[in-house]
Formats: structure tokens, sequence, C-alpha cells
């Protein structure tokens, strides 16, 4: 707001309304619900625009929000090819409120899945197709009986879908994104039940051990502690690591579990407390199913990202998430 006298506030207000009805991809009117869609467009966004206050002041058309689409970025200044000219960033000085987010939630919702179902479609090898793509997934068995464990890995269709960015400013959409990768991704619930039980079962051998020996000073060296640390860093997990907490709460037992002292000590540290992203996910508004329905989406950026290009690294102003297509329909 430096050097941005008062007088000037309704016409840059005016001015960004403007660049995103004629720039965005998607511009969504909050006051009629109507969606129009730009064939040519200059920012790969989706706009909200509607009545909205600042420094108390009434506007009756501001950019209440946007969402990126694809390598696009809410808010940020934005190139256009055909012109070779740049579209200037928006001014975040808008956001919904929470009556207005509880109208057009569902609505978002829809919208980046049908356009992710949309995308998806078009592949030639996408999950829907005669030949989808796939990728090679590790998998680890342990024999109980045999007390060996069995590494091979298996062809599976790619679970991809389309990337979409939010502003952590637009806190009411960014609540519901982390509730819904933690409580309605069922492929990820499976895998994080799934990893906890090998765990368990894998290092089980050591349960019997624990009377008669304390194994808090070399638990960590032990060699099948070793391993499974091992398999934990190269998975997908180890980029998140909120999710390896949520592991921990799938450990078969949990706090009755005789491994869990040194397991959410040592192996997946944990301070008892709940992670930042679970906090998060607490903060959204009441009945947030109604808004998501059953969208299936997983976070690909963490809170703290930096931009390693930039030459005075700051810090990430969004999250970036996947969406995955319906496989039902």
């Amino acid at each position: 707001m430096r050097g941005i006298k008062p007088e000037e506030i309704p016409v840059l207000v005016a001015r960004d309304v403007e660049m995103v009805k004629r720039e965005a991809k998607i511009v969504i009117n909050i006051s009629s619900l109507n969606i129009q869609e730009n064939s040519r467009p200059g920012l790969g966004i989706i706009a909200v625009i509607g009545p909205g206050e600042f420094q108390g002041r009434h506007f009756e058309e501001t950019v209440l929000c946007e969402i990126g689409l694809g390598q696009s970025r809410p808010y940020h200044e934005a190139r256009k090819p055909e012109e070779k000219t740049f579209i200037q960033y928006r001014r975040k000085w808008f956001s919904l409120s929470e009556e207005q987010y509880l109208i057009i939630a569902p609505q978002i919702f829809r919208l980046l899945q049908e356009l992710t179902d949309k995308r998806v479609n078009n592949w030639k090898c996408g999950p829907k197709s005669e030949n989808p793509f796939r990728i090679r997934v590790p998998r680890n068995f342990w024999y109980r009986h045999g007390k060996t464990l069995f590494q091979n890995s298996s062809w599976k269709p790619a679970l991809r879908g389309a990337r979409f960015a939010v502003s952590l400013a637009d806190k009411w959409l960014f609540n519901d994104i982390f509730w819904a990768e933690l409580n309605i991704n069922f492929c990820l619930k499976r895998h994080l039940i799934g990893f906890a039980r090998f765990i368990d079962l894998y290092l089980s051998v050591y349960k019997k051990n624990l009377r008669k020996n304390d194994l808090s000073r070399r638990f960590l060296k032990l060699k099948k502690v070793q391993e499974i640390n091992t398999i934990i860093h190269s998975s997908s997990l180890s980029k998140s690591p909120y999710l390896l907490i949520e592991l921990l709460g799938h450990l078969p037992g949990r706090e009755n579990n005789r491994l869990w002292p040194y397991i959410s000590s040592q192996l997946i540290p944990w301070d008892g407390r709940e992670t930042r992203e679970r906090i998060i996910a607490s903060r959204v508004l009441p009945d947030p199913e109604l808004r998501l329905g059953k969208i299936q989406l997983r976070i690909e950026t963490g809170l703290d990202g930096r931009n390693k290009y930039q030459r005075m690294p700051k810090k990430r102003d969004h999250i970036v998430f996947e969406v995955y297509p319906k496989l039902d329909s």
C-alpha cells in the first residue's frame, strides 16, 4: 500500500477486474453464478469476481479469488506469448467472505473435477484409455512365518490428473484442500494403512526381546530398522513429512504397540502434537463433504517451499495440488 493514494484505490481495483475479465481462462461472477470462458486467455487462471470490502469501503466488483491452472500461479505476473507482452500481477486486497465461499465452493470443486476429467480424457495413454501409461511401482512383502522380505515391482496405471495452485491467503479454499487430502483421499489412506501394517510386521521380531533389552540407544542400528528406514525415505511419503505422522496413526495398536515408543521417537520422530497441516484441515467451515463431494486430490508442494532459482529466495505464497480423474464414471 506504500505510495498508493486513497483516491487511486478504486481505479486499481477496477483495473484488476477488467484485466481478469479480459485475460482469465474462466471467470465466475459470484453475484449471478455465471461462468464465462475466454477462448484466447492470457492468464491460465479461474477468477472469482464479486462485491468486496477494503479499508472500510465497499466495491461492487473485485477480484475475490484466483486459482492457477497447470503451471500458472494465482495473482502472479504472466507472459502472453502471442503478443510477447506481460500481464501485470493482481493485488490481493480482497478475499471471499465466509458467506460467499459457502455459495461458490461447490461450484469451484465441480469445475476443478470437470477440467481434470476433460484433460485426462484427451490423453492417448490416460487412465481411461485402452492402453494406459504405466509406471513401475516397488512392492515389499513380509513373509511372517519364513521371516523373509520379498521385494519386487509391478507395472500399474499411473494415477495422474490436472494440477492447480491456490494462494495461502484464500484461507477457506486453502483449508478445504488440506481437509480433502487428509480425509477423503481413499487411495492415500489405503496406502498409509498398508505401509503402517507392513512396518509393524517387519519389525515384529524385535517385540519378543523388549522385556530383556532396552532398544532406545540402538534401535536405529538394528538391521531391519535400517532397511525399513531406507524404504521410508525412498517412498513418496518422504516428500510430505506430515503424511508420515498420519502413517503413525494407522500403526496397529498405536500407543499400545510395543514398538510405538521407538518408532514414534526415532524412526518417524513425532513430538505428539498435531501437524500444521492437520491444524489447517481442522479449520474448515462446517460440512466440508457437501462442498467437496468425492474429489480426490493430493498436495504437491509444502508450506515452506522456496524457489531455488530466485536470486533472493522468497517463501512460497501458494500451494500446488493435483486433482485425479473420476475413474468410476
